[in-house]
């Protein structure tokens, strides 16, 4: 008998049954034990466990990036809100300490926007082995009476 979507309830167990098994070679393997262990314990291959655990690493993987950029998203936009609130305090006509504090904040938000969106990440320097040095020698003639007569 079909679903709605065309599935078979057997489909839908078969399925669940992959869940559950997922879920336990992912415990066992955080819980230290080996492929070669996790294998033996749930009755699959040792590359099952492997195709198993790919899968898992990669849904997680996805569900942190996912994750990340959600907070990256938030944090631009509590940083745009204190943009907003300083800007005019430190554009606003005379030079008071109250608008070079405000600036002084609105620089260091600046800062945590371009950290935040990669634009101060480090840059790449390739050596070409092209490089020139310049060495200098510098030769002092000093006569024997001119020496202190100690030395």
């Amino acid at each position: 008998m079909s679903g709605r979507n065309g599935k078979t309830a057997a489909t839908g167990q078969r399925r669940a049954e992959e869940l559950k098994r997922a879920r336990q070679v992912w415990e066992l393997r955080l819980g230290g034990a080996t492929i070669r262990q996790i294998a033996d314990q749930i009755g699959i291959s040792v590359g099952g466990v492997h195709k198993i655990l790919k899968r898992e690493f990669k849904q997680r993987r996805e569900a942190i990036d996912g994750m990340a950029e959600q907070y990256r998203q938030a944090e631009l936009e509590r940083l745009d809100m204190m943009w907003a609130k300083l800007f005019p305090i430190a554009i606003h006509g005379a030079v008071t300490k109250l608008s070079l504090d405000a600036t002084d904040k609105l620089l260091k938000i600046s800062k945590r926007r371009s950290e935040i969106l990669g634009f101060d990440a480090p840059q790449k320097i390739e050596n070409t082995g092209e490089q020139k040095v310049t060495i200098t020698r510098t030769v002092i003639h000093v006569e024997r009476s001119e020496l202190d007569p100690d030395i």
